[in-house]
């Protein structure tokens, strides 16, 4: 399987020249905290799958649009509020629950 975190973390260690913003030496892959490689990985991930909804070239397999509104409410929330994702998250799905019909009494 392909380490995705990795080829991203070893460009952004190549562009950096090695060096951290504030001058310190970027360690090597092997030597990072595993919480921090699989951040790599993760953020990687997001890309690759943002890639596959947007792109033209590979065209999504569904509408991304869903995606990209329920998207744009949650910031909307966070932007409003100045709750953190996660919050902000919990409230929009709440609200699209409720607006689909749905009851706690469904659950």
């Amino acid at each position: 399987m392909e380490n995705y975190g990795r080829v991203a973390f070893e460009k952004y260690k190549h562009v950096r020249r090695g060096v951290t913003h504030n001058g310190e030496a970027i360690p090597t892959w092997d030597e990072l905290d595993e919480g921090i490689r699989d951040a790599w990985e993760d953020a990687a991930q997001t890309v690759i799958n943002y890639e596959r909804m947007t792109s033209p070239r590979l065209g999504p397999q569904i509408s991304s649009r869903p995606y990209v509104e329920f998207a744009g409410h949650v910031q909307a929330v966070m932007d409003k509020t100045g709750m953190d994702f996660t919050q902000a998250l919990s409230i929009v799905c709440y609200v699209q629950f409720v607006r689909s019909g749905g009851s706690y009494a469904d659950v």
